[in-house]
């Protein structure tokens, strides 16, 4: 039977027996089925090793050893990673990196998304017959709001602007206290009426999460020819 360990993104440590390789997880989700259809069985018959900040990863030896920050190890034939590159730079892995996976990590371009998240009282967009993905878009700083009301219960509305490159740095750069109620305020400016009575206003920003620090990547364009 192999013994496989899977670190996931947020710090935590999935240990499973199996004669099979193992899905793992990622931001508390299951990977695609279609893509691991052993993934349901990892989570009928793992263990879950909560709070497990991983320092080092040693493939030298005959088994994979994984150090967690409290000075733990765990031990396994195979070892399945979701740490995403922003963040498993910091971990120490033996043997090294080969030079071109190195520079891969190092020229991965990230975007710092930012979703700005509004309840409203009601959805007073719906009546007047604006909704979609996004229902409203600008070349202004709020670039995009998009309608997530659903069955909502109490009756309440909600939208989340979704901001990205100039614009997410821009709204980072602002003092946090304040930040996500600009955002309103511009669109409240620019789209009069669509919202009613504000109820909560708060952001989220993937750059500023330690376990992923950034949402998007991508190799760096490069000009053909």
């Amino acid at each position: 039977m192999r013994e496989v360990l899977s670190y996931c993104l947020g710090g935590a440590l999935l240990l499973k027996r199996s004669s099979s390789v193992s899905a793992s997880l990622g931001l508390a989700r299951l990977t695609s089925a279609a893509v691991c259809p052993c993934a349901a069985q990892c989570i009928l018959f793992c263990t879950v090793v909560k709070n497990c900040c991983v320092t080092s990863i040693d493939q030298s030896g005959a088994k994979v050893t994984v150090k967690v920050k409290d000075g733990r190890e765990f031990t396994g034939d195979r070892i399945i990673s979701t740490i995403p590159f922003t963040v498993l730079q910091d971990v120490k892995v033996t043997p090294a990196w080969s030079s071109r996976k190195k520079s891969m990590f190092e020229q991965m371009e990230w975007d710092k998304t930012v979703k700005v998240i509004v309840q409203t009282k009601s959805p007073a967009w719906l009546s007047q017959g604006v909704h979609g993905w996004p229902m409203a878009g600008s070349d202004h700083a709020w670039e995009r709001v998009v309608d997530i009301t659903g069955n909502e219960p109490g009756g309440y509305g909600n939208v989340f602007f979704y901001l990205n490159g100039t614009n997410a740095e821009r709204l980072l750069a602002r003092p946090r206290e304040t930040r996500a109620q600009e955002i309103v305020d511009l669109f409240e400016k620019d789209m009069p009426g669509l919202f009613d009575e504000v109820v909560t206003v708060q952001d989220f920003a993937w750059s500023e999460q330690p376990w992923i620090r950034a949402s998007f990547g991508a190799p760096p364009w490069v000009e053909p020819g």
